[in-house]
C-alpha cells in the first residue's frame, strides 16, 4: 500500500476544483481559492440544463479549465474515456497504471465518480485499488455499521440509515433509492430528499467508471510554471466571454451558458413541476462560483494595479452585487434541509425569479466589463 498523507480535503460544491485546491495545496503550490475559480474562468461561467434539472455545474466540456491551470502552477494530465469506447479496458487499466506512477513520484491524482458522481482526490493505492477522500469520506456522524453498509451495497436503506438520517434533519419517504459506488452512499428519495453515508473509500480499480454515466476521468498534478498576472487574467476572462455564447465545443447539447442559462434557471423555478433537487444544488454551486468572481478582481488589481485598477475593482462592485441575488436564491432553496413543498409557495417562487432577472441584468453588465478588461490586458 502507497499514501500520499497529509493532505487537507476543502469541501465545496465545485468538486473538481475543490480537488485542484487539495492537490496544489499538498504540492505547496501557493494559490488562493478566488485566483483558482477566477484564473480557471469558474468564478464567471453559468450554465445550466434546458429543464432546470441537476447537473449544470458538472455537465459541459472542462478541458480548458484544466488547460487554464497552467498558468497557475500546476500542471494536469490523465485519461479521459466512456465505459462505451471500444477501447474502455486499456484506459481503465492507463488510468491504474499512471495514477500508481504519480503517487510513487509523490503527485497527488484525483477522478471522477470514485464514491458518487463527483471528483475525489486519490491519495493512495493499493494491489487492488484506489484510495481516496471526497464528499462522503470525512464526516464520521455520517457514517454506518458494517451490517447497514452491506444492506445499503444491495439498494436496503434500514432502520439505522433512517434514524441516521432523521438526525441529520432528513425524513425519508418509503421509496428509496441508493446509489453506491466505492464505499460511498448516495440516498435519494421519490420526494427530493438526499443523503450521502460514508463507507470505506476504497474502489477496485476495474471498478473505475462502470457506474452512473460511465465518464472516464482520472488525473494527476505536479507543479508547473506560473504566467503573468496579466496573462492569467487575459485568459480566463476570454474564456468565460466565450463559454457566455454556449459553444458547442464547450456547452453539450440541452444545455445553455451565459444569458441563456439564466432564462433556464428562471423557467425552472417558474414551472410547478420541480421538487427542488437540481435547482437548489445549482444555486449553491453557482452562488459559490460569484462568491470568489469579485475578490479574484480584487486580488488582480492589487497584483496588476496601474491603470487597469479602477475598472477591476468597478467590475468586482458588479460581481459582489450577481452574488448577492444568487446567494439569496440558494438561501430560499437550500440544498442541504431543502422542502419539495418550498417548491410549491408562490411568494418564495416568485421572489427567486425576481432575484435571478435582477442578477441577469447584473451579469450583462457584468460581461460586458469582462470584455473591456479582456480587450485592454
Amino acid at each position: 500500500m502507497k499514501r500520499l498523507e497529509g493532505m487537507k480535503y476543502e469541501k465545496g460544491w465545485i468538486t473538481q476544483l475543490d480537488c485542484v485546491k487539495t492537490c496544489t495545496d499538498f504540492l505547496g503550490i501557493p494559490l488562493s481559492r478566488p485566483w483558482l475559480f477566477g484564473g480557471t474562468g469558474f468564478a464567471f461561467i453559468m450554465n445550466m440544463e434546458d429543464h432546470g434539472e441537476p447537473g449544470g455545474f458538472q455537465s459541459f466540456n472542462t478541458e480548458m479549465i484544466r488547460n487554464l491551470g497552467n498558468n497557475l502552477g500546476y500542471t494536469i494530465d490523465g485519461v479521459t474515456g466512456l465505459r462505451s469506447d471500444g477501447d474502455f479496458p486499456h484506459k481503465q487499466l492507463a488510468a491504474w497504471e499512471n495514477t500508481k506512477r504519480a503517487i510513487n513520484a509523490g503527485y497527488p491524482c484525483y477522478g471522477y465518480n470514485l464514491g458518487i458522481p463527483e471528483y475525489y482526490v486519490v491519495n493512495g493505492y493499493d494491489e487492488g485499488g484506489y484510495y481516496f477522500v471526497g464528499i462522503g469520506t470525512d464526516d464520521w456522524q455520517w457514517k454506518v455499521s458494517s451490517a447497514s453498509a452491506k444492506l445499503l451495497g444491495s439498494g436496503i436503506a434500514n432502520a439505522e440509515v433512517r434514524q441516521l438520517a432523521r438526525s441529520l434533519g432528513v425524513e425519508f419517504s418509503e421509496n428509496v433509492i441508493v446509489h453506491t459506488n466505492g464505499g460511498v452512499f448516495e440516498l435519494l428519495d421519490d420526494i427530493g430528499n438526499s443523503l450521502t453515508v460514508a463507507g470505506e473509500a476504497y474502489l477496485p480499480w476495474d471498478r473505475l467508471a462502470t457506474v452512473h454515466i460511465g465518464l472516464l476521468e482520472m488525473f494527476w498534478i505536479e507543479p508547473g510554471v506560473t504566467s503573468s498576472d496579466r496573462e492569467t487574467v487575459r485568459d480566463a476572462l476570454s474564456f468565460a466571454l466565450e463559454f457566455a455564447q454556449s459553444p458547442q465545443k464547450w456547452v453539450y447539447d440541452g444545455y445553455k451558458a451565459g444569458m441563456d442559462a439564466y432564462d433556464n434557471f428562471i423557467r425552472g423555478f417558474a414551472q410547478d413541476r420541480h421538487q427542488g433537487f437540481g435547482l437548489s444544488i445549482n444555486a449553491e454551486a453557482w452562488a459559490e462560483c460569484r462568491g470568489m468572481a469579485g475578490p479574484f478582481l480584487r486580488e488582480a488589481q492589487e497584483r496588476i494595479g496601474g491603470s487597469l485598477s479602477g475598472r477591476l475593482l468597478k467590475t468586482a462592485a458588479i460581481y459582489d452585487a450577481i452574488h448577492e441575488q444568487l446567494r439569496d436564491v440558494r438561501d430560499l432553496f437550500p440544498f442541504h434541509g431543502r422542502k419539495p413543498e418550498d417548491m410549491r409557495e408562490k411568494d418564495r417562487v416568485t421572489r427567486a425569479v425576481e432575484l435571478l432577472e435582477r442578477a441577469k441584468e447584473l451579469e450583462r453588465e457584468g460581461l460586458r466589463e469582462l470584455e473591456w478588461l479582456a480587450g485592454e490586458l
